[in-house]
């Protein structure tokens, strides 16, 4: 009886605390993906001419890395059943 209860004395096990931080860090890309995405939502409208097409095309592109390694973080989560 006395081992079970040292075996659960409430602490996070090392697998739960990574667990928190990788969900943490999830979260915090997704927030930043999320800002990202609605900054580029109030440029598409001021796209006007070549140059400010190349902008907002550049900037689309660099979202598009950020999302790749969004649902990379995501899948890893799901693997790890988090």
């Amino acid at each position: 009886m006395f081992r079970k209860m040292m075996m659960n004395d409430g602490t996070p096990s090392v697998e739960e605390v990574l667990n928190d931080c990788r969900i943490n860090e999830y979260l915090s890309f997704f927030k930043e993906c999320a800002e990202d995405r609605k900054k580029l939502d109030d440029m598409v409208g001021k796209v006007d001419s070549k140059n400010t097409l190349g902008i907002f095309l550049a900037k689309v592109n660099k979202l598009k890395s950020k999302y790749k390694r969004l649902k990379k973080m995501e899948d890893e989560l799901h693997k790890r059943g988090v």
